[in-house]
């Protein structure tokens, strides 16, 4: 009788060791599952942060500061103008029109935005904008060339 006792103990103590494994496996699983999904969540948001502005965007908007000196009372115009002229032309990208369409659409919209900055600014001022302007246009096309070596897109 003694020994049937003690084998039974031994089993159910053996069963407890094996319970108290398992949810030790159990809790260390659960943890690195929601580790995971935390960093998966948190790298999300950073590629989303990222994609909102590229370093090109930053690049532009830094070199064109730097080299059109803006009055206190014009710089707040004057953003609101390329804000306002940026998100007309985004509009125009995913409007399904044709490419010559688009162009002569941009070739309008760019003209209107130059009319409206031309009154905002000096003519020295005007002359320093459509020269950075200038220089973006060629580096958007060096930038082009290279992001398109074969000529495809």
């Amino acid at each position: 009788m003694k020994r049937i006792l003690f084998i039974l103990l031994r089993k159910k103590k053996f069963a407890l060791i094996k319970f108290y494994s398992d949810m030790k496996n159990f809790a260390i699983l659960s943890s690195f599952v929601f580790i995971s999904a935390a960093s998966a969540v948190a790298q999300e948001k950073k590629e989303i942060i990222s994609e909102s502005k590229t370093p090109n965007q930053e690049v532009q908007a830094t070199d064109f500061k730097s080299t059109l000196v803006l009055r206190p009372d014009q710089q707040s115009t004057y953003r609101e103008i390329i804000k306002r002229y940026a998100v007309i032309t985004r509009d125009l990208h995913k409007a399904g029109l044709t490419i010559d369409q688009k162009e002569v659409k941009m070739r309008e919209i760019d003209l209107q935005r130059d009319a409206e900055v031309k009154v905002l600014l000096t003519p020295e001022q005007f002359k320093d904008y459509l020269h950075d302007k200038e220089e973006r246009a060629k580096r958007s096309v060096g930038l082009q060339k290279k992001q398109h070596p074969l000529g495809t897109k």
